[in-house]
Formats: C-alpha cells, sequence, structure tokens
C-alpha cells in the first residue's frame, strides 16, 4: 500500500467534503453510521471483486483499490437517504424545506387532490 502526495491529497479533500456533504444535508447520527456502513460494505465488495479477478484499477493505491472510493459511497449514501427522506416527506403531503403543498383552487371545497 503506497500513497503519493496528490492520492493523499484528493483522498483527504474528498473525505472532508464528504462529512461536510452529510453536515449540511443529513445532521444525525443515523444517517452518519449509515453512511459508514454503506462506505465500508462497498468497499469491502469492490476489494473482493478486486481479489477475485473481476475487476482491477489502474493505479490501485489502497488495498487494490482506489482511495477515494470510501468518500464517494459515504457521499452516495447521504444524497440518497436525503433524496429518501424528502420524497417520502412529499409523498405524504409534508412540509419539505419550507414549501408545503396548496389545495388548487376550490379542490378542497370539492374534495380533490392537491394541486401538484
Amino acid at each position: 500500500m503506497t500513497f503519493d502526495d496528490g492520492n493523499v491529497q484528493l483522498s483527504l479533500a474528498l473525505a472532508i467534503m464528504a462529512v461536510a456533504l452529510w453536515y449540511l444535508f443529513d445532521r444525525t447520527a443515523h444517517g452518519f453510521s449509515l453512511s459508514v456502513a454503506i462506505g465500508v460494505a462497498g468497499t469491502v465488495a469492490i476489494r473482493l471483486l478486486v481479489s477475485a479477478g473481476a475487476y482491477h484499477f489502474v493505479g490501485a493505491d489502497f488495498f487494490g483499490i482506489r482511495s477515494w472510493i470510501p468518500c464517494i459511497l459515504f457521499s452516495a449514501a447521504v444524497c440518497f437517504g436525503t433524496l429518501g427522506r424528502v420524497m417520502a416527506q412529499w409523498a405524504r403531503g409534508g412540509d419539505v424545506h419550507g414549501t408545503q403543498r396548496v389545495p388548487a383552487h376550490g379542490a378542497a371545497r370539492k374534495g380533490r387532490r392537491y394541486q401538484e
């Protein structure tokens, strides 16, 4: 396992940005632990693919994979978790980031659905 300065800087920058992304969009212990678990599980799965010979990275620098993979998986988990939460709130008719769905003109009186 060897790191050159460029990969170390890239990995540290991505790690900081991944945690900042979690802080900006989630801020829950559950979201953080789930994102860490997905990052670790995804990294292990990719490592198993590499060790089985099914895939290889050019310039692998972290146990046969690229060092930025865990950060990208962590960030993806945060993004998809936030997206899922917002979609679930919207589907329930809840407040999504300060905006509420309003009834269409006369829809509330006639028993119609909300305007999308």
